[in-house]
């Protein structure tokens, strides 16, 4: 196992990744936008790039995308009360376990270069303001690379400045005139 220590010149950086990474992940920047973890929800931004920092600082290189997948899904459950499914949370964990090998191992900072392009080209304005009121130390909003590589698009990486929101689904309408509450689908135990 090859952990970096805390003092390791690239922390910073890795840290501004994660940042970044968390930036262009659209579910995330929903669940912010609609203040889903209420008046706490600037602050669990900070709690989730603290808890993932540390883990990476903890495990290094025997982190696993599976598990921060687990960890970001539980996180969204208990904090914003949502059941994550569109695959985002697994494709945010092969991006920082790429981030932290490219960064924290080999010394590459191109990625996160990359990354802060992408970002300011998306004119993700609203993201940057939710991840520095959460206190993120904002490196430029310049951190994690193109996670994909050539792959096809992925749910993280729909900018929101581009992105339409899903369909909502038609109002029932109560014989009173009042608006039914739908659940948007199975909740875990």
């Amino acid at each position: 196992m090859t952990v970096a220590p805390p003092n390791h010149p690239n922390w910073d950086t890795f840290s501004a990744a994660i940042t970044l990474t968390f930036i262009r992940w659209t579910a995330l920047q929903i669940c912010l936008d609609n203040q889903l973890a209420g008046r706490e929800t600037a602050e669990s931004l900070t709690t989730l790039h603290t808890h993932t920092l540390k883990f990476f600082r903890d495990f290094g290189t025997e982190v696993q995308a599976y598990e921060l997948a687990d960890n970001f899904t539980s996180y969204f459950d208990e904090v914003f009360d949502v059941d994550i499914e569109d695959g985002s949370p697994r494709q945010v964990g092969d991006a920082l376990v790429k981030l932290y090998r490219e960064v924290m191992i080999d010394g590459n900072t191109a990625g996160v270069e990359e990354l802060k392009v992408k970002v300011e080209m998306s004119g993700n304005a609203g993201a940057r303001a939710s991840v520095r009121q959460g206190g993120e130390d904002d490196e430029d909003d310049s951190e994690d690379e193109d996670e994909n590589d050539g792959e096809v698009d992925s749910p993280m990486e729909v900018d929101a400045g581009h992105s339409a929101p899903a369909p909502r689904p038609e109002p029932v309408i109560d014989e009173d005139g009042f608006e039914l509450v739908q659940k948007k689908g199975r909740r875990r135990n």
